[in-house]
C-alpha cells in the first residue's frame, strides 16, 4: 500500500488518491438545489431529490448569482432611481452662496491657498 501521509500530515499525492483533483469535479449546479433555494425550501434537512448524498451536480452558488427574487427588486429600485444628472442639478439648486465666484475671487483664493 502507498502512504499518503508524511510525518501524519496529508501530502499532495496522498490528497489527489482520495480525492479528485478540481478539473474533475461537475460545475454544473444542480437544479433541485435551485429550485430549493429560490423557493427558501434550502436548510440543514433538505435532501436533493436526485441522489440524495451521492448527487453528481454541485450544490452551491456560483459567484455573483443573483436570485430571481432579488432580481425583481433590483429591477424595481433601478426604475424608481432618478438620473444622476438631475440629482446634481438638485443638490446644486439646494445651494445658496452668498458671494458669486468670478475669476478675481477665484485668483485671490488661489494666492491664499498656496501661501
Amino acid at each position: 500500500t502507498v502512504d499518503s501521509t508524511v510525518g501524519g500530515v496529508w501530502c499532495h499525492i496522498g490528497i489527489n488518491l482520495v480525492v479528485p483533483p478540481i478539473e474533475y469535479w461537475i460545475e454544473i449546479v444542480c437544479k433541485y438545489f435551485l429550485e430549493a433555494v429560490e423557493k427558501k425550501q434550502y436548510g440543514w434537512f433538505w435532501v436533493c431529490p436526485n441522489c440524495g448524498k451521492d448527487c453528481h451536480y454541485r450544490h452551491a452558488l456560483p459567484p455573483g448569482y443573483v436570485l430571481k427574487s432579488q432580481m425583481k427588486a433590483l429591477l424595481e429600485e433601478e426604475t424608481e432611481k432618478i438620473p444622476i444628472e438631475e440629482e446634481i442639478e438638485n443638490q446644486r439648486a439646494k445651494l445658496t452662496t452668498s458671494t458669486p465666484m468670478t475669476p478675481e475671487l477665484f485668483l485671490q483664493w488661489k494666492k491664499k491657498k498656496i501661501a
